[in-house]
């Protein structure tokens, strides 16, 4: 095997550094690296690893996400876009627990021939979104990477959590996610749909979306959804998850498990009280009870209805959330 020049290794040493400790075939032919020393470097013991297709990691070590992404631009080619679970990352939107662990997913234009191989999964679209530049990559927009990584999960409550992330922390708007979701295939949608429909409607959490859904199961009045209520002297009192304002009823779920930081459970405990020193009534529902008991639930709420609607209303003024 020739040896090769000081320039050629630093080089090569620069690339790798740029690329996280990995390189290409052909990066390897334009440095006149010869295929028997990138052999010689992949054989079994040797320094090298080949993690995808022409695309190997200068260590023994297995490549960490941030790696992967790499890995999955140099396979793809550099007009490839990242989007799912790692734009997001780059976006700083967090995905679902059981979202982290799927592959690397990569839109590319319909003509390019690209396969799904190892931790990477390829999308061909006639549809490429105008990308964002992140940590080196190109990035789907938000919405785009919202619908595509759910149109993946199966899980209701991931889904509606991950639509309510990328509003509330990550900026996206209902009418940008409605129009992505109406512009993707159809297939795989409708838990995303369901989504951004129960979060135009001022649902801020999965616990509250089922809620809502076992509410509209029923024929008790519809409640508002996470309303701002003050008292008379324009005193914010609390935003209970859903209320009756006909019979003063607010209805909370608790679950610190879906709100977003453990300030939010602690303000939970707080608001609740401050509405009973109102003349508010509270009922206070975990998750399961939702989908353990659902009827015991609404026969609860609507007992409590038929006894509140004998008394007067709390006198404090309510602000509705604005429909999307």
């Amino acid at each position: 095997m020739p040896r090769r020049s000081h320039a050629d290794l630093a080089r090569l040493a620069d690339l790798v550094a740029a690329q996280r400790g990995l390189v290409t075939t052909a990066q390897l032919r334009e440095l006149g690296l010869p295929s028997s020393a990138v052999n010689h470097r992949i054989r079994p013991g040797g320094p090298w690893t080949r993690v995808l297709p022409a695309v190997y990691l200068t260590t023994r070590a297995q490549p960490d996400r941030a790696q992967q992404r790499a890995a999955a631009t140099l396979y793809c080619g550099e007009r490839s876009v990242l989007t799912g679970v790692d734009a997001l990352e780059l976006l700083g939107v967090r995905s679902p627990r059981s979202a982290t662990s799927r592959p690397v997913l990569v839109l590319l234009d319909h003509a390019v021939r690209r396969n799904s191989v190892a931790f990477v999964e390829v999308e061909r679209t006639r549809r490429l979104p105008v990308p964002h530049s992140h940590d080196g990559h190109l990035v789907a927009p938000l919405e785009r990477a919202v619908v595509d990584l759910s149109r993946r999960l199966q899980d209701r409550d991931d889904v509606t959590a991950l639509v309510a992330r990328a509003i509330q922390n990550g900026g996206a708007s209902v009418q940008d996610l409605r129009r992505e979701v109406a512009a993707a295939p159809i297939r795989h949608t409708a838990l995303i749909r369901e989504a951004v429909t129960a979060i135009s409607d001022g649902v801020a959490s999965a616990p509250e979306a089922a809620l809502r859904r076992l509410w509209l199961t029923s024929s008790l009045p519809a409640p508002l959804w996470n309303p701002d209520l003050f008292d008379r002297n324009g005193t914010f009192i609390a935003r209970p998850d859903a209320y009756v304002p006909e019979v003063g009823l607010a209805i909370e779920v608790e679950s610190r498990q879906f709100h977003f930081a453990a300030a939010d459970w602690e303000r939970t405990m707080k608001r609740q009280g401050g509405m009973t020193s109102h003349g508010i009534t509270v009922l206070q529902y975990p998750p399961n009870r939702l989908s353990h008991e659902p009827e015991q639930v609404l026969s609860e709420i609507a007992a409590t209805q038929r006894v509140l609607s004998g008394r007067p209303t709390p006198d404090v003024v309510v602000r509705p959330q604005p429909h999307a």
